[in-house]
């Protein structure tokens, strides 16, 4: 194998998975979104004249949905942005310009016309700009599925905290119909 093809289909993976890993963000934003006003819908219907083990339940329960949410909603910000105030610092190639601008140098320093040594020096270079960008590619990506794997963790938590309400909710409902 090529090792300047291994490097640049190693850099061109981890740029796709960055797109990948962008798109996949609107699901868990699209179902904390659903829960969210399903929670509301429970809390604005539920009749608080009832027996008092099921408003304590109601409460401690809407209490671990709301942490789990908040959590979920937390990690799905950090998913997208490394801090609350800057986003993620991918790294690129050089432009092209830059690049034809080295290669030129290397040909003008090279003056004996040996084309082999410009190739081979220029390739080098862009197989260390490939590797770089790699690494540092690859090092977001993995902070970035860190943070979706977590706010689908607690994502999950708020399901079930929710199909909990839920059931309260039931119970409430038919004793008071």
């Amino acid at each position: 194998m090529d090792i300047f093809d291994f490097f640049k289909d190693a850099y061109y993976k981890e740029l796709d998975l960055k797109n990948n890993i962008n798109n996949s963000i609107s699901f868990p934003v699209a179902i904390n979104s659903i829960f969210i006003g399903a929670f509301f819908y429970f809390l604005i219907n539920f009749k608080y004249s009832c027996h008092f083990f099921l408003l304590i339940s109601l409460i401690v329960f809407s209490i671990h949905y709301c942490i789990s949410t908040l959590l979920s909603i937390y990690h799905i910000i950090r998913s997208y942005l490394n801090t609350f105030s800057k986003g993620y610092n991918y790294e690129y190639l050089p432009r092209s310009e830059l690049i034809y601008n080295f290669y030129n140098r290397l040909k003008s320093f090279y003056q004996d016309n040996d084309f082999e040594k410009v190739e081979k020096d220029c390739e080098g270079w862009l197989i260390s700009a490939f590797a770089s960008a790699t690494n540092t590619n690859r090092d977001c990506n993995s902070m970035k599925i860190h943070h979706i794997y977590m706010a689908k963790k607690f994502l999950l938590y708020s399901f079930i905290f929710l199909v909990f309400i839920l059931i309260i909710f039931i119970i409430n409902y038919f004793k008071h119909t």
